[in-house]
């Protein structure tokens, strides 16, 4: 009989980059000290030796964030690309206001209507959610009837939310969010009848103020 796993898929702590407006997605950017201390906080919910597996986004700030996690603990991580959030090409690393005013149409849809976002020379939302998909299979392929947690990042977990939640991508911004340090429990089977089992709220939620 398979077995389920389930899979405590995290986001990364608050950037530089989110508190400046600065589009993110596979560029590199760190962790403020509030970023830190989300991450601290959640540690303090999460204990590694609960855990059979721990994955990680090679992203730095989702290795930033683990190491918050584990605060000093000893843990062996996977690292995986494709956990890295979606790859937005020329807007990485633009201010998000320069980017509406320089893809007008395109940033619409980013907002409001995901299905139908399309860039030259970025991801898809669809691809998106095939690879987050395809690399949940395989960490559950690895790990089956064992808990596992994965650090990655906002719109590669929603994107999978979706899936398991079956809501199309057109609702991917809807609640709940994933917000920095959010945490959502899945479980994952082989035969593709996931469930969301919580989901626990991160950012000004998980800092208390």
């Amino acid at each position: 009989m398979s077995k389920t796993t389930e899979i405590h898929f995290v986001r990364h702590g608050e950037t530089d980059w989110n508190a400046t407006g600065r589009v993110q997605g596979q560029a590199e950017s760190r962790l403020t000290d509030r970023g830190q201390a989300q991450a601290r906080a959640l540690g303090l919910q999460l204990d590694p030796s609960d855990f059979d597996a721990v994955y990680c986004s090679s992203s730095v700030r989702t290795r930033q964030t683990l190491d918050g996690l584990l605060r000093g603990r000893p843990c062996s991580a996977h690292f995986r690309d494709n956990l890295r959030e979606i790859h937005l090409g020329p807007w990485q690393g633009l201010l998000r206001s320069d980017v509406a005013v320089q893809w007008p149409g395109e940033f619409e849809d980013f907002k409001h209507r995901p299905d139908r976002f399309a860039l030259d020379g970025a991801e898809s939302f669809e691809d998106l959610q095939v690879r987050g998909t395809r690399a949940l299979d395989a960490i559950a392929e690895s790990h089956a009837g064992c808990r596992v947690l994965a650090v990655s990042h906002g719109a590669l977990i929603k994107a999978v939310y979706c899936v398991v939640a079956g809501v199309g991508l057109e609702q991917l911004w809807a609640p709940p969010a994933a917000d920095n340090c959010a945490r959502f429990i899945l479980q994952w089977h082989p035969n593709g009848e996931h469930k969301v089992m919580a989901h626990y709220p991160g950012g000004d939620a998980l800092l208390g103020d």
